[in-house]
């Protein structure tokens, strides 16, 4: 049988439980971003948030994660935030570590870190990968892509380049109509199909990135789709298809239109077509 004592020991307690809230975890991801700048940050406003940099412009490669601050107005935290940034070829390039302090009054916070260099150039073409670790568990990822290195080695040799006409779907290569001259009244997207040898065929896989360039007949910038492939070790050659257009056809206006596609900073296939009104 329980003395008074302790029984109002054992209410007490229990009172105490059923009104201290528990928190699982004191912050909730929202966005994960990424931003060139120098070795000295840049405050918040003046960044210029995107995914494709020149190397002839680029020194760090910034990365900023957003979060909501589940204990706003109730206490501060820190945490062990770490960042691992990947090379093309998928070796570890750098990793930066430091603790977030998230004061009690922030309802949403911000923290960035970087890797890169003091100068602009150094940078190889590319397309890497960062992962973004809180208390070493995994949080989100983002790619980002370099242009216009001089350091990189190519892994693909140019063979061809054709056209074909297509809506959302694109249909398999034995389907595909190639041609360089289509009409306004049915033509949807134009895709361009390029092939290439792979020079890491037996090697390992290859991860390769393509900038294409659509010109209007004006010369005016029309579309810059990026195509990104991993082609398997096992492929010798392979066929690859990137497009520009709309879902319906009719819109696309009539003339001469120039196509060019960068890999590693230079132009290795270009061509043009035309649009009709028959």
């Amino acid at each position: 049988m329980l003395n008074k004592k302790t029984a109002l020991f054992i209410f007490s307690l229990i009172l105490l439980l059923s009104t201290t809230k528990v928190y699982s975890q004191g912050y909730k991801f929202e966005s994960i971003k990424t931003y060139e700048a120098g070795n000295d940050d840049i405050s918040r406003d003046a960044r210029v948030y995107q995914t494709t940099f020149n190397s002839s412009t680029t020194r760090y490669v910034m990365c900023e994660i957003s979060l909501k601050n589940n204990l706003y107005n109730v206490q501060p935290q820190t945490h062990k935030a770490k960042w691992i940034y990947y090379k093309p070829d998928g070796s570890v390039f750098g990793t930066v570590a430091d603790d977030w302090a998230i004061e009690t009054g922030w309802e949403t916070t911000w923290f960035s870190r970087g890797w890169g260099w003091d100068d602009t150039g150094n940078w190889e073409s590319g397309k890497y990968l960062i992962e973004f670790y809180m208390n070493d568990k995994y949080v989100a990822s983002i790619s980002f892509y370099i242009e216009g290195g001089n350091n990189s080695t190519a892994t693909i040799k140019y063979n061809s380049i054709r056209f074909f006409e297509c809506g959302s779907t694109v249909p398999d290569q034995e389907k595909r109509t190639y041609t360089t001259t289509f009409s306004k009244s049915s033509t949807r997207y134009i895709y361009y199909e390029i092939y290439v040898d792979n020079l890491l065929y037996n090697v390992r896989d290859n991860d390769v990135t393509f900038y294409a360039t659509y010109y209007k007949p004006n010369q005016e910038v029309f579309g810059q789709p990026i195509l990104n492939y991993n082609i398997p070790s096992s492929w010798e050659q392979v066929y690859l298809h990137h497009g520009w257009g709309w879902p319906e056809p009719g819109n696309w206006d009539t003339g001469n239109y120039y196509l060019e596609v960068k890999y590693l900073g230079s132009v290795i296939a270009s061509g043009y077509f035309s649009i009709t009104n028959y």
